[in-house]
């Protein structure tokens, strides 16, 4: 086995031991609750508005939010970033990222306190005049709302104030739509969403889309 990891890699060399019936790569349980949750998209065009890219981080927190709450999971923190295009002219400018971490004051799944905590410091990250290809939320620093360590100085009845506001919240977007009520803050028109033109139409989750015989 030294032979064929110095001769060829690593990589053969665990295809080598698995087809001996050797189990080199751990197996994850697939009930596990995930170590991080994340959300972005490709924008539909380049965007180059501070505000689109707003709108834009607003709506995948709330969608990141709402899958937290799914699992039954708080974040202790969020990174968010921009990926902006090159530029050619008039001058040649390499494209890349720009991000930030924002760890909130106490664990959250609720997307009202996570937009408090987001939206004052997105422009520190935007720079003006680059045109922007995408963005994207990471939240970090997960755990369970069953084994959640208490802060013993927090608001405790805000916090299930705002746990009833988001249960409510869910059930009413899961009974008549996603997007029946959202928050402001992520936009109605959304000019920057990613284009959907060639999407598959939804024939088995959709009454709407079921094809019609004439």
């Amino acid at each position: 086995m030294d032979d064929i990891r110095r001769k060829f890699s690593v990589v053969l060399a665990k295809t080598v031991l698995e087809l001996r019936g050797e189990p080199v790569i751990e197996h994850e349980d697939p009930d596990a609750p995930p170590q991080s949750i994340t959300h972005s998209r490709t924008f539909g065009k380049p965007v180059a508005e501070f505000s689109d890219l707003v709108e834009s981080v607003c709506t995948y927190t709330a969608r990141a939010s709402e899958k937290l709450r799914k699992e039954h999971q708080k974040a202790a923190g969020v990174n968010i970033y921009f990926q902006y295009y090159p530029e050619y002219e008039p001058v040649r400018l390499d494209g890349g990222f720009t991000s930030m971490t924002v760890t909130f004051e106490n664990p959250t799944s609720n997307t009202g306190r996570m937009l408090s905590a987001i939206t004052p410091k997105l422009r520190g990250i935007f720079i003006p005049g680059r045109r922007y290809k995408k963005s994207g939320v990471l939240f970090f620093g997960l755990e369970s709302d069953a084994n959640r360590q208490i802060d013993l100085f927090a608001d405790t009845a805000n916090e299930e104030k705002d746990d009833r506001l988001s249960k409510a919240l869910d059930e009413i977007n899961s009974k008549y739509g996603r997007g029946t009520i959202f928050h402001l803050s992520e936009g109605v028109k959304k000019p920057w969403q990613m284009r959907r033109d060639m999407l598959t139409p939804s024939y088995t989750t959709s009454w709407s889309q079921i094809p019609v015989v004439k």
